[in-house]
C-alpha cells in the first residue's frame, strides 16, 4: 500500500492527479471544497443569488419533469429521480462497452440552502433539460434602503 506513495513515473500533471486521488482516499472530506463535487454526481447544479431570491439551476438533460422530484425541508433542497437507460436491458447485456460514462438508475442529491430563504414560496420550471428553482428571500432578509435625514 505505502509503496505506491513513492511512485513517480509520469508528467507533473499526472503525478498531481494521482496524489490528489490518494489524498481523497485517505481524507475524503478534507480535500474537497464548496466548488467541487465527486465525479459522477448527478444532476449537476449551479446556485446563486440576487437581491430578492436564491436561484438553483439543475442540469438534467434527458429527464422530464415527471422523472425529477424536487422537495425542500428544513432548509435542504433534495432532488430525487430515476434516469432510464439509453438501451433496453436485453440489448445492454449483449453489448461489450469500451467506456460507459452515463449512468442509469435512481439518484438523489441534497444541498443545504442559505439562511433566509422562504421555502413556502419556492417555484420550479423546466425547459430543455434545465430546471430553474426560484426560492424567494424572506422580506426581513432583503436589503432595504435607509433614508438619511438632515438635521
Amino acid at each position: 500500500m505505502f509503496g505506491d506513495l513513492w511512485r513517480s513515473n509520469g508528467s507533473r500533471s499526472a503525478d498531481f492527479d494521482w496524489f490528489r486521488q490518494v489524498m481523497d482516499e485517505f481524507f475524503p472530506q478534507a480535500t474537497s471544497d464548496i466548488r467541487s463535487v465527486p465525479r459522477g454526481t448527478f444532476p449537476m447544479i449551479n446556485m446563486g443569488r440576487t437581491e430578492d431570491a436564491v436561484l438553483v439551476y439543475v442540469f438534467a438533460p434527458g429527464l422530464t419533469s415527471d422523472e425529477l422530484d424536487v422537495s425542500v425541508q428544513d432548509n435542504v433542497l433534495t432532488l430525487h429521480g430515476r434516469r432510464s437507460s439509453v438501451a433496453d436491458e436485453g440489448e445492454r447485456q449483449q453489448r461489450a462497452y469500451y467506456r460507459q460514462e452515463r449512468f442509469s438508475g435512481e439518484f438523489s442529491r441534497s444541498v443545504t440552502l442559505p439562511d433566509g430563504v422562504d421555502t413556502e414560496r419556492a417555484e420550479a420550471k423546466a425547459a430543455n433539460g434545465l430546471v430553474e428553482i426560484h426560492l424567494p428571500k424572506r422580506e426581513e432578509m432583503k436589503p432595504r434602503r435607509v433614508e438619511i435625514k438632515t438635521a
